[in-house]
């Protein structure tokens, strides 16, 4: 039933960014390699693959999240639903909540709900209710009491 959900959460994050991610997302990391347009990306076997190659995409766009201004909507959605994953697949919640990405806490939140990823939002909604005081500085500094850091 789990790999259900994920499988669904990456089909529904993947239409997302097709409708949204266009001939502008032509450059990759390593300006060496040839460039893969969009179709090429979905077409690929490899789900995972294809999810990191969009990720990556929409990071460059954006330039590397300091510019979110440069992203559609739906781009920002996978910006926003990737980085709760990264996160909290690498170090959890407290992880997310901790590092730069918890500064977005409300945009994850309305980013999983559109994909609906009912499960994961209702984790951070219930975290932001436990420490409102936290929400969201967009910079450094952090309140450690609440997060146990």
């Amino acid at each position: 039933m789990k790999l259900k959900f994920y499988t669904l959460t990456f089909v529904t994050t993947l239409s997302i960014a097709f409708t949204s991610c266009g001939d502008e997302l032509k450059a990759t990391k390593n300006q060496q390699q040839p460039k893969m347009t969009i179709d090429q990306i979905l077409k690929m076997d490899d789900a995972h693959l294809a999810v990191i190659e969009l990720d990556t995409r929409v990071y460059e766009l954006s330039e590397y999240g300091d510019d979110l201004s440069k992203l559609t909507e739906p781009q920002k959605v996978l910006l926003f639903v990737e980085n709760v994953e990264r996160e909290v697949n690498n170090g959890g919640f407290n992880q997310f909540f901790w590092n730069s990405s918890g500064d977005y806490a409300h945009e994850s939140l309305a980013a999983l709900e559109v994909i609906g990823a009912k499960k994961t939002a209702d984790i951070i909604r219930r975290a932001i209710a436990q420490c409102p005081s936290r929400l969201y500085l967009k910079t450094k500094q952090k309140e450690k009491s609440c997060w146990g850091k």
